[in-house]
Order: C-alpha cells, then sequence, then structure tokens
C-alpha cells in the first residue's frame, strides 16, 4: 500500500486590502543597503515562495546600461513588489558594455538565452530600468493563449495607452511564444523599434496580444 501524493498547496498574490496604488519609494541607496533589505533573495536574485508551490516561474530581464540610480530605484520597489505576488522570479541585469548604440533587442535576447541556462523558467518579463510598478494588480505573469503588455497605464503617458499596438517598456512572454517568433530582432540601434517589430511577428503567427485594461489598473 502507498500513500498519494496531495495536489500543490498554489500560492497566492498578497493584497493589501481594497488599496492596490502602491507608494512608489524615489531614493536612491546603495549597493550594501540593498544587499541588506533584501537579504531574503537567494544567491543570484532569486525567490522562491516558502509554504506555497508559485504557479509561475518568471525570468524578469532588465536591459540596462549607465543608468545605476534608476537600477537601484527599480530593484528597491520591485522586488517587494514581486514578492508579494507570490512569484519563483529573479531579475536578470543584461549590461550592454562598450560605447556602441544601445540596441534593446539584442540584449534582450542575450537575457533570454543566458537565463535559460540558469533556471527552468516558464515566463519572462522583458521590463525597461526606468519603469515602477504602480499597482498590486498588474500580475507579472504569463497567461498560456496570448503574450501581454503590462505598460499600458503609465503616468508620463497621463495613464493612457500611447498608441494601439504598443508592446515596449514591459512585456511577458511563455517561453514557447518568445522561441515561435524567433525572440527580438537584432536590427535595431538606439531606442525604439524593436517592440513594434516584436508586435507584428506575433501578429504573423496568430498570437494576439492581451493588453491590460487601462481602466482597471
Amino acid at each position: 500500500m502507498f500513500f498519494l501524493k496531495g495536489q500543490p498547496q498554489w500560492c497566492s498574490p498578497v493584497f493589501n486590502g481594497s488599496n492596490t496604488v502602491i507608494n512608489v519609494s524615489m531614493d536612491v541607496i546603495s549597493e550594501e543597503q540593498l544587499a541588506k533589505k533584501l537579504n531574503y533573495l537567494r544567491p543570484g536574485g532569486h525567490y522562491n515562495p516558502s509554504g506555497c508551490t508559485s504557479k509561475y516561474r518568471v525570468a524578469i530581464v532588465v536591459p540596462y546600461r549607465d543608468r545605476e540610480s534608476h537600477l537601484h530605484v527599480l530593484l528597491n520597489n520591485f522586488h517587494p513588489f514581486l514578492t508579494n505576488q507570490q512569484l519563483d522570479y529573479s531579475i536578470i541585469v543584461v549590461e550592454q558594455a562598450a560605447n556602441q548604440t544601445f540596441n534593446r533587442g539584442k540584449l534582450l535576447n542575450v537575457g533570454f538565452i543566458e537565463s535559460m541556462r540558469l533556471y527552468d523558467w516558464h515566463c519572462f518579463v522583458f521590463h525597461d530600468v526606468d519603469l515602477l510598478p504602480e499597482d498590486t494588480r498588474n500580475l507579472h505573469s504569463c497567461p498560456e493563449t496570448n503574450p501581454r503588455h503590462m505598460a499600458v497605464a503609465v503616468d508620463k503617458f497621463k495613464y493612457k495607452l500611447f498608441y494601439d499596438g504598443m508592446f515596449g517598456t514591459s512585456c511577458s512572454l511563455t517561453v514557447r511564444q518568445f522561441l515561435n517568433v524567433n525572440g527580438f530582432s537584432n536590427r535595431f540601434w538606439g531606442w525604439g523599434g524593436e517592440d513594434d517589430d516584436m508586435y507584428s511577428s506575433l501578429n504573423v503567427v496568430k498570437c494576439r496580444n492581451a493588453c491590460c485594461n487601462d481602466n482597471e489598473l
């Protein structure tokens, strides 16, 4: 005779009552202060909830160069936000070296390839270093059906979608979705273009963008 293993106890996001708006901190703290504050993280900045099983294994890929203060502010805000969502996640910062023109698409592709060597990720979130989440309902996960644009309500654009088909600043794709379109284009130098190209590629393979409703976030 043997015991049947029970179903896993799935984690649920932790919400602070009806108040879903986050008080973003713009404080620039040092690496030492960050390490002390985020001492609950595992080596490499990995977090895995204890006491329950996360539904999502999420790699957060952040393209980066010469914006140290932005990076420190992001990490200071983003880690508590993600841990409250009970994700099994890591934040992977991909830095471009030398003085060549910035290539965001190539950095995101490198981040995907290198991250897949570290862990069995299910979901990838590609997130700009100067973007801070403000609403706890914006779950950083990957729906199985469609990719997801998660920056439809940004203060810079008066919390409205800047244009139809926008897929930049922060988006999520499953591993399969990313591979189906062969990742981001490497041909776009400087800021812009690679996100619109990704949107077009997803449409070609009939993978529609599941855009969050800015009236809900």
